[in-house]
């Protein structure tokens, strides 16, 4: 039967009405593809300064980036990060990248298969080589051949020191050995009536990297405190007992004072030098008070060794990573790539005072020079940085480092035990933590 007319004409009206709803859900889903970019979830550090500079960049990267959209969030509130990514690992709920990576737990999270093989992004072992110092990049590959996190920034501890009041005691430059170090404290303190040096007592364990651990480090060439396996101890072998051996007669000779201040010793006059980071001098020198000069120099090691120019420091890292359980990692990369490149880290450095992990700053005649010129102690904090060390890769850190805080309080500060005998015993508990822990 012939279809009527009015058949005809509603067919013809529901076929083009289908038609439009068609092309024009194809353009919608066209123009939600366009407004719905990749997203990249970003928990950033929670320290003021550095989550300020990564803000301001992440925004900058926004409005220049239509297609992968970087989300910033805060860690979420706990002791410690490390917590916080184990428990995000565990429940395939991490993000997609972090800056705040410590890189002790890396064998950890990479064996639960909670981070990215960065390796398999085909340029980035060229990258790191461009940017890092030369041989650094290596001291970040695991065990298994593999790369897992993106070194960022090193803050090398150094000695912060007062040249006008070394002035005031006879000495021309900053002693290089434990004898004239020694003697300069002696000097400083006759001289000047004041507490050379007042580092901490507080037995709390990450006070170690600023006394113990950065001159273990310099006068053993850089060697940790584990073995490559991260399964024994080896620094009872590796001059361990020298170093609280020196610690012991500076305060035995009374050079440090066993009590504890919350004076500002800097402002107030009342003391020569003290160890730290570069975020150190920023705000204990700089930022508060400029008025007294400073400069910076390397550790001390023991007489009769061959050191260089800069023995290896605590380099106290922080990385970047990308998480396993990312949908996005060649997004993710290119992110990061962006986050630091030369400009980036030449900012990163003037708002922070932290060095990012990047080679010749110091010859960079367009990015790093204004600073350096502002602040030319700074150089030195640079010249070390191809010359230092982190913690060993195990999740033991805090638990090892309380042993060693313990050791350092009965053979350096109270002096009830022997530096060998506090060592031994040291390296008895440590073996039984990095023993028992498993893979």
């Amino acid at each position: 039967m012939k279809p009527s007319r009015t058949f005809t004409l509603r067919t013809f009206t529901l076929c083009s009405m289908l038609l439009v709803l068609v092309n024009g859900d194809a353009a919608l889903a066209r123009t939600h593809r366009a407004a719905s970019p990749v997203t990249i979830v970003f928990w950033d550090s929670n320290n003021p300064a550095e989550h300020n500079f990564t803000k301001a960049l992440v925004n900058q990267w926004n409005r220049m980036h239509k297609d992968i959209y970087v989300k910033l969030q805060p860690l979420p509130a706990t002791k410690t990060s490390e917590e916080v990514f184990l428990a995000a690992i565990a429940a395939h709920k991490t993000p997609d990248i972090t800056n705040n990576l410590l890189p002790a737990v890396v064998p950890q999270y990479s064996s639960e298969g909670g981070l990215y093989q960065l390796d398999k992004l085909p340029d980035f072992i060229s990258y790191m080589h461009a940017r890092m110092p030369t041989g650094t990049l290596e001291q970040y590959r695991s065990n298994d051949g593999h790369y897992y996190q993106v070194p960022w920034k090193a803050n090398p501890v150094m000695i912060i020191y007062r040249p006008d009041l070394l002035k005031k005691a006879g000495i021309s430059s900053f002693p290089r050995t434990y004898s004239t170090l020694m003697s300069a404290l002696k000097a400083i303190k006759a001289k000047t009536h004041i507490n050379p040096i007042f580092p901490t007592i507080d037995p709390t364990w990450y006070n170690r990297w600023f006394d113990f651990y950065c001159f273990y480090l310099a006068q053993s060439n850089g060697t940790k405190l584990l073995d490559r396996a991260a399964k024994s101890s080896v620094f009872q072998d590796h001059g361990a007992a020298r170093v609280m051996s020196f610690w012991r007669q500076i305060y035995g000779q009374k050079l440090a004072p066993k009590s504890a201040s919350t004076a500002d010793k800097w402002k107030l006059n009342q003391e020569a030098m003290y160890i730290a980071g570069p975020w150190g001098p920023n705000g204990e020198v700089v930022t508060n008070h400029a008025t007294q000069p400073w400069a910076v120099a390397p550790i001390p090691v023991p007489d009769g060794m061959s050191a260089p120019a800069y023995p290896y420091t605590y380099s106290d890292p922080k990385n970047l990573t990308i998480f396993g359980n990312t949908k996005h990692p060649k997004e993710a990369w290119e992110f990061i790539k962006w986050y630091t490149t030369p400009q980036h880290d030449a900012a990163f450095l003037e708002a922070t005072w932290e060095f990012p992990y990047r080679k010749q700053m110091v010859e960079d005649p367009t990015h790093f020079s204004p600073i350096f010129r502002q602040y030319p102690q700074l150089t030195q904090f640079a010249k070390q940085l191809p010359h230092v060390a982190g913690l060993d890769d195990t999740p033991n850190f805090v638990q090892m480092f309380t042993a060693i805080s313990d050791a350092w309080e009965s053979a350096v500060v109270n002096q009830s035990k022997s530096p060998d005998a506090a060592v031994k015993d040291a390296a008895k508990k440590i073996d039984g933590i990095v023993g028992n822990a498993g893979p």
